[in-house]
């Protein structure tokens, strides 16, 4: 193609920004002076302490270090230090987000002194870091800033090789599925060593292991059976050859997150799932032919079961961390004989005690095993462990301090306004950071547990992660679990609010067309029916529990799937799905439940009538209203209405990104002849390198005539932990006449709030 000097680049941007402005300026909506008082109920609680460690520690000087994902002074995570000798753990750095990065999730690597890292997100253009922090002085540097798709984005560990850095991205590169880069800690230079594409694999997610002039890593999902891959690449060339394609299925492993481990030329991994039981492996590969051999399969159970994170090899025995399993079903600590693949379950972690689920992969320092875990411990954030690989004895040596139960994280979990009380079903939290039934006085803000999905009451027959607000019926409260029951693939439970006693009505197997519930339920005739991760729309009798799938492809074809719970006008059931549809931009759909007959009523273009709709509808005198997270004329969103007869659609308003916020995540509200909702971004005027300004709004649109009333704009940008919240991201609720919600991150502890809105 013919060249273009940069400065002719920058004219050609310069003129095409001042024409898009121009263009906004002149179509944009006249957006309404906020009238409403805002009040903060709750701010979540939390401390200044790490939460929820992701990753592996290091050791330098006899001295531990780690990140955590969140916790932190500003909650956007932390690098935390403890010293083996006093048995004191510091917070040597505060990720502050935006600019300074943020969400470390993968283990520090140490040259000199100086500790590296990455952040998932944040810097610059908000595509991640690389940094560099002095342990001592507690000075950190970000070295480099991800751009753009075609540079990579979203980092995820680094490995020490000659002196310099090389890491993975899961996204970014050319095809926009990862790259394979390298970085010069003296100067900050970053070069992609190797995009991906699809076929080679894809989202590397581990760190790699350098060996004989290659690096070789594993990719979570593509390969020729989509289910991941190991690779190998020449680091002279950037060249890539694919060794092993996963199979899945009961004779190989599927979704390899984790890195390698070298042991006399051969690398061992592990996968989360596949196997003979489906809850993950440890393999073998020989680099030199690619050849695979699978060592063990988890049993679930008391064996272990999902593997997330990379073996360490301490005398010839492989070691090694499983995130669910376990006689309590909260992740195991095992070790293996390569030669021979015998397995042994050293700790079950029991949640409040020691700890639950491990996700990092251990370190060895001086014959005793040091890890985290992500969950459990007094607080519910986590732990940090050692333990002796001779005997399994286990010792908790922090607990991570954090919030008795968090909002943030739940952000389809609307409350429930329940006489004089809001219930709030948070999908994290609680003692082993599994869910929490929270009891909120909106008047005097107080807070009271009614049921907490871990410690006494967890074990492999009980849900975990409640997701999508509760429903009363009958006196009695109802949601759904993303995961736990006897499958560990989700839940159908019921609470009693006057005891607290829960009951499961039903736990979803492998033999369901549908696992992993993501959303509410919805009565119709004495029924309760919802959607699950898959693509089937169940219902069960909340009597018996009996289960049934009504239809196991809702909203048409195109790998579509209703995320969002239903709403029932006469005796059909509407929904929508984020994806699929002709466009592949999202439906709206309509159900028979007793037949199982559906039909898609739209299938959005992605253009003016938006795209990904990915809350559930309102039925508001025979109408449906419904958000899309993208589309509409600006792109940031808009909310639509739905003639459930005929399936047209009208678009009531078009979000600007500006003012009026964008990126409507949450299902509407309607009161007296208005319908209310919550922007997850935008609400501040001004540019901003890299993404949205604003935390998100509270807005009132009147559905007759499109116009847009901004209620509340959250400060500070979407990085910031405002003291009134950022990103609300759920639907909102009426009690007396007053609005409630929640917001995802922000706060006094960043952990997100509780607000209330008086329109």
């Amino acid at each position: 193609m013919p060249s273009i000097d940069k400065p002719a680049i920058g004219i050609l941007a310069t003129l095409a920004l001042a024409l898009a402005l121009a263009l906004a300026l002149a179509l944009a909506p006249a957006f309404a002076t906020p009238a409403a008082s805002f009040r903060t109920v709750l701010a979540i609680p939390g401390s200044s302490d790490g939460s929820d460690a992701n990753a592996a520690l290091i050791t330098v000087g006899g001295t531990l270090y780690g990140t955590t994902t969140r916790g932190g002074a500003a909650g956007h995570g932390a690098v935390i230090a403890f010293n083996l000798a006093t048995g004191s753990e510091t917070v040597i750095y505060s990720f502050a987000g935006g600019v300074d990065g943020d969400g470390p999730y993968q283990a520090l690597v140490a040259i000199g002194g100086t500790l590296y890292g990455t952040t998932w997100s944040g810097g610059a253009a908000n595509g991640g870091t690389v940094f560099a922090l002095n342990p001592a002085t507690g000075r950190k540097t970000v070295l480099y800033s991800f751009a753009a798709m075609h540079d990579a984005n979203s980092p995820a560990a680094l490995t020490v090789i000659g002196g310099k850095l090389y890491g993975t991205t899961t996204g970014g590169g050319a095809a926009g599925v990862g790259t394979v880069f390298t970085l010069d800690p003296a100067t900050g230079a970053e070069a992609v060593l190797h995009s991906f594409a699809r076929r080679e694999g894809y989202v590397p997610t581990g760190p790699l292991t350098s060996l004989g002039g290659a690096v070789y890593g594993t990719t979570g999902i593509g390969g020729m059976f989509h289910h991941g891959t190991v690779f190998a690449i020449n680091l002279a060339t950037g060249a890539e050859t694919t060794l092993h394609s996963f199979a899945g299925g009961k004779t190989d492993g599927r979704d390899c997150l984790a890195g390698l481990t070298a042991i006399g030329g051969i690398l061992y991994g592990t996968t989360y799932g596949g196997g003979a039981f489906g809850r993950g492996t440890v393999f073998a590969i020989n680099p030199a032919t690619g050849a695979e051999t699978l060592l063990h399969s988890f049993a679930g159970g008391s064996d272990g079961a999902s593997p997330y994170a990379e073996l360490i090899a301490v005398n010839g025995t492989l070691y090694g961390t499983t995130y669910s399993g376990g006689v309590a079903y909260k992740g195991t600590v095992f070790s293996l004989d390569p030669a021979t693949g015998a397995e042994t379950v050293l700790n079950s972690f029991a949640s409040i005690t020691d700890g639950a689920s491990p996700i990092s992969a251990l370190v060895n320092l001086d014959g005793t095993l040091y890890g985290t875990t992500l969950e459990g411990g007094t607080s519910g954030s986590g732990t940090l462990f050692a333990i002796s690989p001779s005997t399994g004895v286990t010792t908790t040596l922090h607990n991570f301090t954090g919030p008795s139960f968090v909002a943030a994280y739940a952000p389809s979990n609307a409350l429930l306004a329940l006489k004089n009380t809001l219930i709030l079903s948070s999908s994290l939290g609680g003692a082993g950071s599994v869910g929490d039934i929270v009891k909120i006085n909106p008047a005097t803000s107080a807070t009271k547990d009614m049921f907490t999905f871990s410690g006494a009451n967890a074990g492999p027959n009980t849900g975990l992660y409640p997701q999508g607000s509760l429903i009363m019926s009958g006196g009695r409260l109802y949601g759904t679990t993303n995961l736990g029951g006897a499958s560990n693939v989700g839940t159908v439970f019921v609470i009693d609010p006057a005891t607290g006693a829960e009951t499961l009505l039903h736990s979803f197997g492998f033999t369901d067309n549908g696992l992993y519930p993501a959303a509410g339920l919805t009565k119709l005739a004495g029924i309760l029916y919802g959607t699950t991760g898959g693509t089937a729309v169940f219902a069960v009798n909340p009597a018996t529990g009996t289960t049934t799938t009504i239809c196991s492809t809702c909203g048409g074809s195109n790998d579509t799937f209703p995320a969002a719970g239903l709403v029932a006008i006469g005796s059909t059931l509407y929904g929508t799905t984020p994806t699929g549809g002709a466009s592949y931009a999202g439906t709206v759909f309509a159900l028979n439940p007793k037949t199982g007959a559906q039909t898609v009523l739209h299938s959005f273009t992605a253009g003016l009538d938006g795209a990904a709709p990915n809350a559930a509808l309102i039925n508001v005198s025979g109408t449906l209203y419904g958000t899309t997270q993208n589309g509409g004329a600006w792109s940031n969103g808009t909310v639509f209405a739905i003639n459930p007869s005929t399936g047209a659609e009208t678009i009531v308003y078009s979000f600007a990104g500006a003012a009026d916020g964008a990126t409507p995540n949450a299902a509407l509200t309607a009161m007296g002849g208005m319908l209310y909702g919550t922007t997850s971004y935008g609400g501040a005027t001004g540019p901003q390198s890299g993404g949205l300004r604003g935390s998100g709004t509270v807005f009132a649109l009147n559905p007759a005539t499109g116009t847009e009333t901004t209620l509340h704009r959250f400060s500070g940008d979407r990085y910031d932990t405002s003291s009134d919240g950022s990103s609300p991201a759920a639907a909102l609720v009426i009690a007396g006449g007053k609005l409630y919600g929640t917001t995802q991150f922000g706060g006094a502890t960043g952990r997100g709030t509780v607000f209330e809105v008086v329109p």
